[in-house]
């Protein structure tokens, strides 16, 4: 089993920021490697791949609280992405729910002919299937 690397007290971590910053940036940097490491290899290149920005941004920003503002724009920018793809998927899902539950309403009011969907000619017969096949093509174009 792999042994983690402690994190000192915090206490101990304000000590090291003010007295030997090169000591806490070096903990820093082996806990975020040793975390990424932990994930699996596809999700790992991503993570180094969003460590470059955090320490790009880290090293733009003229004081730590710059710094720290900005990586809580990026976090906050990439929930917000994350909330608008949960909620289109969802809408797209209630879309769907819903054409299927009107299709299935209509299909059980109104019932094509057997001889005319022997014929292949359920919508000419049956406006209302035409109806609903409007629908669904609009809705789909909609999500």
């Amino acid at each position: 089993m792999h042994q983690f690397t402690p994190i000192p007290e915090f206490d101990q971590l304000t000590a090291m920021a003010e007295n030997n910053p090169d000591q806490l940036e070096a903990l820093r940097l082996e806990l975020i490697n040793e975390t990424i490491s932990f994930a699996e290899e596809g999700m790992q290149r991503k993570l180094r791949g969003l460590q470059f920005h955090i320490d790009m941004e880290i090293r733009r920003s003229k004081t730590p609280m710059a710094a720290c503002i900005k990586i809580s724009e990026m976090m906050h920018g990439s929930l917000s992405k994350l909330r608008s793809a949960l909620n289109d998927q969802s809408k797209q899902r209630q879309s769907a729910v819903i054409t299927s539950r009107i299709e299935e309403s209509f299909i059980e009011n109104y019932p094509v002919s057997n001889s005319a969907a022997q014929r292949g000619n359920s919508v000419a017969t049956n406006p209302v299937s035409a109806k609903v096949l409007s629908f669904k093509a609009r809705s789909s174009h909609i999500s």
